[in-house]
């Protein structure tokens, strides 16, 4: 009885999850036209007097493969890309903003292998939405066991894929600012937090170097193929919250947790449904000055693509960055004929 509630269950839920994907392109385009109408309480939020910055960054990106037992006699390991630390320059002015960064092969570590890889990463950062899509394919990367980086084994041949959006909707946003802690545009100016509620859309494949199977003492068996690939719909729901620190300091964390309906292809979707869990926090530090901010933040996207009670596998996407902004005056005149868009920042 549980396996056929558990089976409806499923069902249930994977037809609604089919009718919002097909919704969802409309959602990206109506979400943004309905976020650019709300007004900021001037209490919690001051733009700058500048409307010209430029800005210089530091980013380091991973991309792992996570493989966790919980059985007995199987030890955790990853598969991690080795990318390196890549530089970028933005321009800002009035209310629009675009950034960009390449990662330079001399900063790669080579003892750990080479990386080939296609991404690209889009972070929008708006008053009542957040968006972050992501396209990244990677071939060759190292493996280690457990937490211990430093004895690591080259794997030329395994390979991730991951293409997605997650957007979420802050429902205090006219006080909560994710613009000041992560996109150093404006100043927060109270301690303040925010719900959010979202929803993501994932396409991931993992191409390992051969099938895991797994049997706990119960005598139930798990078993992930050479070559795992799945699609994925879901909600997530969280919280965010800013400190503001004598006025200049300031520390924002945002924290979601997501459940999705997944499986091989949306033809599937009906008879064949899996339930994964995923998380997305992100963590900023930093100071607003009058002419300069300075920042550290943190992002992860952690999607399970494979979750039972003998084991887990998920692709985690991670950046650590420093950035430096500069504010002007005044902007060059040759911006005043320059059309407003939205921020853009991307990395590569």
């Amino acid at each position: 009885m549980l396996q056929q509630l558990s089976y409806r269950l499923k069902k249930y839920v994977s037809t609604g999850y089919l009718n919002m994907m097909r919704a969802f392109p409309f959602l990206l385009f109506f979400f943004p036209v309905h976020a650019a109408t709300a007004q900021i309480d001037s209490l919690y939020i001051q733009p700058f007097e500048q409307n010209f910055s430029l800005r210089t960054y530091f980013i380091q990106h991973y991309t792992s493969v996570f493989q966790d037992f919980s059985v007995d006699g199987h030890d955790d390991f990853e598969y991690r890309t080795n990318r390196p630390v890549s530089i970028g320059l933005g321009i800002s002015w009035n209310n629009s903003s675009i950034s960009g960064s390449y990662g330079f092969p001399f900063l790669r570590d080579r003892k750990k292998g080479k990386t080939h890889t296609l991404a690209f990463q889009y972070h929008y950062y708006g008053r009542k939405l957040v968006f972050d899509f992501a396209f990244q394919k990677h071939k060759g990367m190292y493996k280690f066991d457990g937490e211990d980086e430093s004895v690591f084994e080259v794997t030329p041949d395994t390979k991730v894929s991951q293409y997605g959006v997650t957007g979420q909707y802050v429902f205090n946003g006219n006080r909560f600012s994710y613009k000041a802690a992560f996109d150093l545009s404006e100043v927060q100016l109270r301690s303040v937090g925010s719900f959010i509620l979202g929803g993501s859309l994932y396409k991931n494949r993992i191409d390992a170097e051969g099938p895991i199977i797994v049997t706990n003492p119960k005598g139930k068996t798990d078993s992930i193929s050479e070559i795992q690939k799945n699609i994925q719909i879901g909600v997530n729901v969280g919280y965010a919250y800013s400190w503001v620190i004598k006025k200049r300091f300031f520390a924002a964390v945002s924290m979601t947790v997501g459940f999705n309906v997944g499986t091989e292809s949306i033809n599937k979707l009906h008879s064949k449904p899996e339930l994964y869990p995923s998380f997305n926090p992100r963590v900023a530090l930093g100071y607003h000055g009058k002419e300069w901010s300075v920042s550290t933040s943190f992002f992860d996207n952690h999607v399970y693509t494979f979750y039972s009670d003998n084991m887990s596998r998920g692709i985690s996407t991670m950046s650590l960055q420093m950035t430096i902004v500069k504010r002007f005056g005044k902007q060059p005149r040759v911006f005043d004929r320059v059309p407003n868009i939205p921020s853009l920042h991307n990395s590569f």
